[in-house]
């Protein structure tokens, strides 16, 4: 059941706990918080959708039976170190915030399954997030991250990830140790090369890195045995990757480069060039 601030009367059955907690939301959110209750009348989902927000109560963690949290505030600098403490939560979700780091205590969320930081102002990759061994899911899309740690490789659960839309120049070579990514997202960086082993990444079924500087492949991208969408559009290859005819790709999208010549065919390829499938 999905109640909005505006349905007091709904919210009968919440303990005083919780209503004192959604009641002090609310003073500063003119009322745009949504919630959903189990059978038991528990808070397990809870949504803050307001701009004028611009701190979240340290009495959060009473929220015991918490799990997704949704919230959209772009005076909101930072999370309160309780957070830590909702040891059901699985889906942390947060964007257009003016958020620039993570609490350490996140790291005691064991059973975090998806974390979403996105149109944030995160400038580093916080390494609170290495230790979150239940991820599968990350997205810290649309900041200013600049450099990615050698920790990002023990995030060996993770199957989506999504890192478009910053200043990243480079990857490390452990990002490869992450065997289960189904989807990597890096459109719109800085990057000019590859990982050699990025081949390790045996899971690959999706690669977007739209928009950066590369101009070569690593030779183990042949072992990308899954790999069926590949977006190498607006970058700097002058000649077709010569690995790409040992990849069994579905689509490719490697318009916007100054490649003079494309191959005349390739077997089962859906080639994209200036927009439209050739």
């Amino acid at each position: 059941m999905f109640f909005g601030a505006e349905l007091g009367t709904k919210r009968n059955g919440l303990s005083s706990e919780e209503l004192e907690i959604i009641e002090k939301i609310e003073l500063g959110t003119v009322e745009k918080t949504y919630i959903k209750v189990n059978d038991n009348y528990k808070i397990i989902s809870l949504d803050i959708m307001d701009n004028k927000i611009d701190h979240i109560p340290e009495e959060i963690h009473k929220l015991k039976f918490l799990e997704r949290l949704t919230i959209k505030a772009k005076k909101l600098s930072e999370l309160p170190a309780t957070i830590g403490s909702l040891s059901n939560l699985k889906h942390l979700i947060i964007f257009e915030s003016n958020i620039t780091t993570l609490p350490n205590s996140i790291k005691k969320l064991t059973n975090l399954e998806e974390l979403l930081l996105s149109k944030s102002n995160i400038k580093y990759f916080p390494l609170q997030i290495s230790e979150l061994n239940s991820l599968d899911s990350l997205s810290l899309n649309n900041n200013q991250i600049r450099e990615l740690p050698e920790l990002i490789g023990d995030l060996i659960n993770l199957q989506y990830l999504f890192l478009n839309d910053n200043n990243i120049e480079n990857l490390p070579e452990s990002i490869c140790n992450l065997k289960n990514i189904d989807t990597f997202i890096l459109d719109n960086n800085q990057i000019e090369e590859l990982p050699e082993d990025i081949g390790n990444m045996s899971n690959l079924g999706t690669l977007k890195v739209k928009n950066n500087k590369l101009n070569s492949l690593p030779n183990s991208f042949m072992n990308l045995k899954w790999l069926s969408g590949l977006d190498l559009s607006g970058n700097r290859f002058k000649e077709f990757p010569e690995v790409l005819k040992k990849v069994n790709l579905y689509e490719l999208d490697i318009s916007g480069n100054p490649i003079k010549e494309l191959p005349k065919k390739l077997k089962n390829i859906r080639l994209k060039e200036d927009g439209k499938y050739i």
